[in-house]
């Protein structure tokens, strides 16, 4: 039995559905980032904890301790997302609330945002590790679109 190509009218409309939809959560994510008080609130949690807390509280297997490069939100503020591209007060609140925050190197972060995390979560990585699986992940999923 011959294999029957989809047609790609129906693929760029998918498409164009999905980018729309990705585009007003990005809006929304920007606005947020963009924020002087984000940018405040970030620059002086940096400040306050200079080193990676995932590194300090060992959760690699090289035992480093690297300096923070990065601001995570321990609960994502687009959690409250309802949709439209406006910022909701319970937005405002995740994404602005200090006991929201952590302070990450960026492989740390990247582990948290990737799939590595939901699949080994006991796991130690090192950092190298991370990079490799993130970038390997990265290369996998561009390979399908």
């Amino acid at each position: 039995m011959p294999y029957l190509k989809r047609s790609p009218q129906k693929k760029q409309w998918r498409k164009k559905r999905n980018n729309s939809r990705m585009t007003s959560r990005r809006k929304v994510r920007q606005k947020i980032y963009n924020d002087k008080r984000w940018k405040s609130l970030a620059d002086e949690y940096r400040r306050q904890n200079p080193l990676c807390e995932d590194c300090l509280e060992g959760w690699c297997c090289e035992k480093k301790i690297v300096p923070c490069s990065e601001v995570h939100h321990m609960t994502s503020f687009m959690t409250a997302y309802l949709g439209d591209e406006q910022i909701n007060e319970q937005m405002q609140e995740l994404a602005f609330d200090e006991t929201n925050l952590r302070a990450l190197c960026r492989c740390h972060h990247l582990l948290r945002h990737s799939i590595l995390m939901k699949e080994l979560p006991s796991h130690f990585w090192s950092h190298e590790d991370i990079i490799e699986q993130v970038k390997i992940r990265k290369d996998l999923r561009n390979k399908k679109n």
